[in-house]
């Protein structure tokens, strides 16, 4: 076998199929970093339902660069997130519906990471990037606060960034897509 793949229990919303009967399609996810296009290997990929947020699979991309997910409800919309110890994270909207009986190929491209500091949230810190000319990041005290819209997020937390000449013109595309 080519792909490294695994059977997902799909749950789906009935209301939103309308009762037509449920067809499955497939995602095949090539994952390559944008400093010199070479294959991303044991990349954490997720798939999850765009309306719901439900985390549908899961797969690590294999020496191929490549993750595949089968057997995936058909009509809906999903996410894909993308993450890897070098390589900045990444989340991708699909822009289209999963078609039915058809492997959907997403080709992502990641950016490596040019800078990461570990701080206390509470705290803040700053980050001093590698061939940035001398320039700084600072966060300040108390500045993330939690994805529920609560109080400030606490403890120790990860920042990390891409650098990126704009003018270079060599800003990755991140996501391509066929059917």
């Amino acid at each position: 076998r080519l792909f490294r793949s695994a059977p997902f229990d799909v749950q789906t919303d009935t209301d939103f199929f309308c009762d037509h009967a449920k067809t499955l399609g497939g995602f095949s996810v090539l994952v390559r970093s944008a400093e010199d296009t070479s294959l991303v290997k044991n990349g954490r990929v997720r798939l999850y339902h765009a309306d719901t947020g439900e985390l549908i699979g899961e797969s690590t991309t294999n020496l191929s660069g490549t993750a595949r997910f089968d057997n995936i409800t058909s009509g809906a919309y999903y996410n894909l997130s993308v993450s890897h110890p070098d390589y900045t994270t990444t989340d991708y909207p699909l822009p289209r519906a999963l078609e039915s009986d058809k492997t959907t190929s997403v080709e992502i491209v990641l950016s490596v990471i040019t800078a990461s500091e570990e701080f206390v949230a509470d705290e803040g810190g700053t980050i001093e990037p590698q061939n940035a000319d001398g320039a700084t990041v600072t966060v300040p005290p108390n500045a993330f606060v939690s994805s529920s819209g609560g109080g400030p997020v606490s403890g120790t937390i990860r920042v990390s960034f891409s650098n990126f000449d704009e003018a270079s013109k060599e800003i990755p595309d991140h996501i391509y897509e066929s059917a």
